[in-house]
């Protein structure tokens, strides 16, 4: 009774395991990433944005903002520009 018993609940772990590992999606290996546009290139030799192949190949999803210094560099930059236009005769 006793073993058929530790078989069960063995038995039971492996499905558990073997549902989970069905899945699980997981980045491994080298990614081509272009080192300007930082896109990255897929088996079928296509680019795309990291976002969107981190989250096809993974359970990673993504929130989106922009970090101070993209901010000072562009969004700084265009309302600067849009107020100068504004106050141009």
């Amino acid at each position: 009774m006793r073993v058929l018993g530790l078989q069960q609940v063995l038995a039971a772990r492996v499905h558990d395991l073997e549902d989970a590992l069905s899945r699980v999606k997981r980045l491994q290996g080298l990614l081509p990433i272009c080192s300007n546009c930082k896109q990255i290139r897929d088996d079928q030799n296509y680019w795309q944005q990291v976002d969107e192949y981190i989250s096809e190949h993974s359970e990673a999803a993504f929130s989106h903002g922009i970090c101070p210094e993209c901010h000072a560099r562009a969004v700084s930059t265009e309302f600067s520009d849009l107020n100068q236009l504004a106050h141009t005769p």
